[in-house]
């Protein structure tokens, strides 16, 4: 009886291994799902290639356009001076421009100076889009040059638009005592 017993044994097992190995599926490997919600539609979305940047046709300034016709701010007192200042954009269509002032060298006229340090910096100008401003204290530096003197500097104003690479524009200006 006992080997009976281990002859039905060993033909259940047999029987169950052949069962578990002609039941063999293959299922693709499971990974943590990401929750879909309106700004995840559940896929990986390609990112958006950025937008190519245009070109600013030219820059003018309606002053100060060359060393030799500065754009001049007479001082009369030590308080801060403005000067009107347009500079006219092309394509007339560019919208919401921003100014900056990038720079402020000395110009002495000849060229082998013309990075020689002012007293003057970019922190003393300002430009709004209609005024080319000098602080109080830039005036004040100026004076402190001495009389009948001027100090004539290259101010480099740097103008961007939404959808423009930024571009730079020079202007030449005097600050006479």
């Amino acid at each position: 009886m006992n080997k009976k017993i281990l002859s039905i044994f060993i033909m259940i097992m047999a029987l169950s291994l052949l069962g578990v190995s002609c039941n063999k599926t293959t299922t693709p490997p499971t990974t943590p799902e990401t929750p879909t919600t309106p700004d995840n539609p559940g896929t990986d979305p390609t990112p958006e290639p950025e937008p190519e940047l245009k070109d600013f046709v030219s820059i003018t300034a309606s002053a100060g356009t060359a060393t030799g016709s500065p754009l001049d701010f007479n001082k009369a007192s030590n308080a801060a001076i403005k000067r009107p200042l347009t500079l006219t954009v092309k394509p007339d269509d560019v919208k919401e421009l921003k100014y900056a002032i990038k720079d402020v060298v000395k110009d002495t006229g000849d060229s082998s100076e013309n990075n020689a340090n002012s007293v003057l910096t970019k922190t003393h100008f300002s430009y709004d889009g209609t005024n080319l401003s000098i602080s109080a204290e830039g005036v004040r530096e100026v004076s402190k040059l001495g009389e009948g003197k001027y100090n004539q500097v290259k101010v480099t104003i740097t103008v961007s638009a939404t959808g423009y690479n930024p571009k730079d524009v020079v202007v030449y200006v005097k600050i006479s005592k």
